[in-house]
């Protein structure tokens, strides 16, 4: 089976090859195969993936940073402020612009971010200990189907996946973990970097989970060894899912093809007083 990593490719042109990505995987097992396909089709930029990218390129390339981006906009003379990034003015200029645009409260935003980072002990290791970032991974299933991933940055023993949120406290998180399928990308990533031959199995992987509101809390959580079993259960059932609707060239978008019946959380449920019942 063919392998690459390539440390520094462009997310453009990671993009462009082909493959089975983590966000893909994530999307069928999460949603359904339908909205899978539509997401990977109509990709928009939103304003946390912005921030998100951003985030990364200060933190792990601060080198690339200013050449990467243009941070602010035109300024009004009449009022010698900038003008708003929803004016004509803003959006014409933006026209004329060849670099992601980030507008001085993104800016500050991140720059918000990068420095809670940089004050955590053991978040600054991400930028400050020896690290591969970035990086870019190309392999095959062992029935020839291309995958590949794109790891934030690997360092000894550590695979570290940064996340932007509003809330980084462990319930709030491992409510994220489960709505987006983190622990279906950790799997995914840990197997790629196994089959690239840039890890062992026993490699862990962090999730640095900082909040994209002042004054930017964070915190760092570990998946577990039951979640990243979990992920790689999901990771096996939604191949399963992709080889159906492949072979019958149906991708439902429907979330369930029957009712669904809810109820309270376990946790909800613990917390519930016992009734009684009567003889």
């Amino acid at each position: 089976m063919s392998t690459e990593v390539v440390e520094g490719m462009s997310y453009a042109d990671y993009a462009a090859r082909p493959g089975l990505r983590a966000s893909y995987l994530a999307a069928i097992d999460s949603a359904s195969p339908g909205v899978a396909e539509y997401q990977q089709a109509h990709e928009v930029d939103t304003p946390a993936m912005r921030w998100g990218s951003a985030l990364h390129t200060m933190i792990l390339e601060p080198d690339k940073f200013a050449s990467d981006y243009t941070i602010g906009g035109p300024v009004n003379p009449k009022t010698g402020q900038p003008f708003g990034s929803e004016t004509k003015a803003f959006n014409e200029w933006a026209l004329t612009q060849t670099k992601p645009i980030l507008t001085r409260e993104e800016h500050r935003l991140i720059v918000g971010m990068a420095d809670a980072i940089a004050a955590h002990p053991l978040a600054r290791t991400i930028r400050d200990a020896p690290r591969k970032t970035e990086l870019s991974l190309f392999w095959e299933l062992d029935d020839g189907t291309a995958c590949k991933a794109r790891i934030d940055c690997l360092q000894d023993g550590v695979i570290w996946d940064i996340k932007t949120c509003r809330c980084a406290k462990k319930h709030a998180f491992h409510n994220a973990i489960m709505t987006y399928g983190y622990h279906l990308k950790a799997a995914w990533y840990l197997d790629g970097a196994c089959r690239c031959g840039l890890v062992k199995a026993d490699v862990i992987v962090r999730w640095l989970a900082v909040e994209n509101a002042a004054p930017y809390a964070l915190a760092i959580h570990r998946c577990g060894p039951m979640f990243l079993d979990l992920g790689h259960m999901a990771v096996e059932r939604t191949l399963e899912t992709i080889r159906e609707c492949q072979k019958t060239n149906v991708w439902p978008s429907a979330y369930s093809q029957d009712e669904l019946v809810m109820e309270p959380e376990p946790w909800a449920q613990a917390e519930m007083p016992d009734v009684d019942m009567g003889d």
